[in-house]
């Protein structure tokens, strides 16, 4: 596979986000509370079932998604 193409895990976006936010603990508590807010209105919803191994990084443009 060329570089940038790699795969992610089998978990699905909903599982990415969860798992994403639950390590931002340095975050404000209105910051924090955005994202939840954010996750849960538009994330979730549309992006939520989608397995993250069926995407590649590319083509979110950039790696920086997964750290």
């Amino acid at each position: 596979m060329r570089p940038g193409r790699e795969r992610l895990s089998d978990e699905t976006v909903a599982e990415f986000l969860a798992r994403w936010h639950k390590k931002k603990t340095e975050l404000k508590r209105t910051t924090a509370h955005e994202h939840d807010r954010d996750i849960e209105l538009y994330l979730r919803p549309h992006l939520g079932a989608l397995n993250l191994m069926s995407r590649t990084l590319s083509a979110f443009g950039s790696s920086s998604w997964t750290s």
